[in-house]
């Protein structure tokens, strides 16, 4: 089943029930036009996750249709740091295949096994709700 078909399903309201279909392809609930805009009012403008996991044109304008698909950091490593990571990953494809991995970076800073992102990403502390916002966001754009 393509996304076209998922999309045409659910704005029809339709919850498409596949019996032993992989995970991936079984329907999931939908959230809330207020909790999508609020994800998406996160990764835009608060956190700005969209100038670092995006690609960009070489004019320096994010690809419009590439957002959150990973990319390369727009700026220099400062001289303080000795790690720094160049290239962000695919947030689309992190949400919809391991938002626990997701939620866990932003809630508490670190990953599930402790470690920590490298600089420019920031330690976030979000509130559970606002991580599951942004996840569910992310999952909305999801390509395939």
């Amino acid at each position: 089943m393509t996304r076209l078909h998922r999309l045409v399903l659910s704005s029809l309201g339709l919850t498409l029930i596949l019996q032993g279909a992989p995970p991936e392809l079984e329907a999931k609930p939908r959230a809330s036009a207020a909790t999508l805009e609020r994800g998406r009012y996160l990764t835009h403008d608060v956190a700005m996750c969209i100038q670092c996991h995006s690609p960009r044109e070489t004019s320096g304008r994010i690809r419009a249709d590439d957002v959150f698909s990973g990319g390369k950091i727009p700026f220099e490593r400062p001289g303080w740091s000795e790690t720094w990571d160049t290239s962000p990953p695919d947030l689309i494809a992190l949400a919809t295949g391991d938002p626990k991995r997701v939620s866990a970076v932003l809630t508490t800073g670190k990953r599930p096994d402790g470690t920590s992102p490298n600089p420019p990403m920031p330690p976030f502390r979000l509130a559970a709700k606002d991580a599951d916002a942004v996840i569910a966001y992310l999952q909305s754009l999801d390509r395939r």
